[in-house]
């Protein structure tokens, strides 16, 4: 159930990195990131409806989702010089 977490938190770290790739014209690179992110989304999907769409695994896997676009962000932000888009 924790890899809910875990797959919120790849997904959303995956989309910033996606939108700044696409909003700097790197589309080759936002490409390979939206493969990744389908596979993320494949697996979560199967893992919500293996649990018949509990409260539980909704709530890890948003507040996953939270924590992978804040750390994105600032993981841009940190490292690619400042907020600049």
């Amino acid at each position: 159930m924790i890899w809910l977490f875990f797959l919120g938190v790849v997904w959303l770290f995956l989309t910033a990195y996606q939108t700044k790739s696409i909003v700097r014209s790197q589309y080759f690179r936002s490409g390979l990131s939206e493969i990744l992110l389908c596979v993320c989304w494949f697996i979560s999907l199967k893992l919500i409806v293996a649990d018949k769409f509990s409260l539980r695994a909704f709530l890890l896997y948003t507040s996953g989702c939270v924590i992978g676009m804040i750390t994105g962000i600032w993981f841009h932000d940190k490292f690619k010089g400042g907020k600049n888009v």
